[in-house]
């Protein structure tokens, strides 16, 4: 039942099922009600339409059927309030142990905080930069810079697979 990039809203599957069991399978003139009111989706095909009618048949209704799969459980609305929650009073604590506390696994709760838009990171441990460090690598970059004018190949230092390449 899909059409372009999206699907047909149940408002407009009923009206094209009733256009179709008024108009006795008269297209055209389906085809052109539908853009009337419904002037900014695509017109559908009539093999959608035809579709559409044989499923009302079969079933009653014009809506999607169950999907098959695997139940979700744990990422529900819930326990989505639940780490919402956690994190508002502790954002500082690790997804492991939050996983822990709240008795869900840890792919679960990344899974649920990558739905709420955070980003799960391991903390590192960095060294600050000093008042004087920004002058040292000023003075690093310039000191590389008259190296590499006097001998453009010195930059191999930093690469040990085209240094074996070119001996």
């Amino acid at each position: 039942m899909e059409v372009g990039n999206g699907k047909f809203t149940i408002e407009e599957r009923i009206f094209l099922l009733v256009s179709y069991l008024r108009l006795d399978a008269d297209y055209e003139t389906i085809f052109a009600d539908f853009q009337a009111c419904f002037p900014n989706r695509p017109v559908p095909s009539r093999r959608n339409v035809t579709k559409l009618y044989n499923k009302f048949l079969r079933t009653g209704s014009v809506a999607d059927a169950a999907r098959s799969g695997r139940p979700v459980t744990v990422t529900i609305p819930e326990n989505m309030e639940t780490v919402a929650l956690y994190l508002a009073e502790d954002g500082n604590q690790s997804a492991r142990k939050l996983s822990m506390q709240l008795n869900i696994s840890v792919r679960s709760l990344r899974r649920m905080l990558k739905r709420m838009h955070y980003k799960v990171y391991r903390p590192r441990l960095v060294q600050a930069l000093h008042e004087d460090d920004f002058d040292r690598r000023l003075e690093f970059g310039k000191r590389y810079l008259g190296c590499l004018e006097e001998d453009p190949r010195s930059i191999i230092r930093f690469c040990g697979q085209m240094r074996r390449l070119l001996n």
